[in-house]
Order: structure tokens, then C-alpha cells, then sequence
């Protein structure tokens, strides 16, 4: 590889409402989950082992100490 061109960025194109729109669903179903999450802990006097849950959910490594 020599060259690279990283294409310019147009938010009124089809492909940008269509970024803008999947952002806004991800941020809204993470807002969902958080509050779901809130719910179990508050009201059902859960914990949540949050190591275990961002390792499911594939947001680090499993810990190894």
C-alpha cells in the first residue's frame, strides 16, 4: 500500500441520515438498558457484577488476576 484517501464525510447524504439514524438508536437502546439495569438494582435489591456484564457484552478482556 502507498496511498490512502479517507473519503470526505457529507451528513445530508443518503449514508450520513442513515449513520446519524443508527447512532440514535444505539444511544437510545443503551439509555434503555442503563435504566433497565438501574431498575434491577434499585427496586429488586440486585447487584450487578459489571466485570462479567462488559465481558458478555464484549467491551474487555476477561480478567486474569
Amino acid at each position: 500500500m502507498t496511498d490512502v484517501k479517507t473519503p470526505g464525510f457529507e451528513a445530508n447524504s443518503p449514508n450520513g441520515k442513515a449513520l446519524d439514524e443508527m447512532v440514535s438508536r444505539a444511544k437510545s437502546a443503551t439509555t434503555c438498558f442503563g435504566q433497565y439495569m438501574a431498575w434491577l438494582e434499585n427496586d429488586l435489591g440486585t447487584t450487578v457484577n459489571q466485570s462479567a456484564l462488559q465481558q458478555a457484552l464484549g467491551n474487555s478482556a476477561p480478567d486474569t488476576n
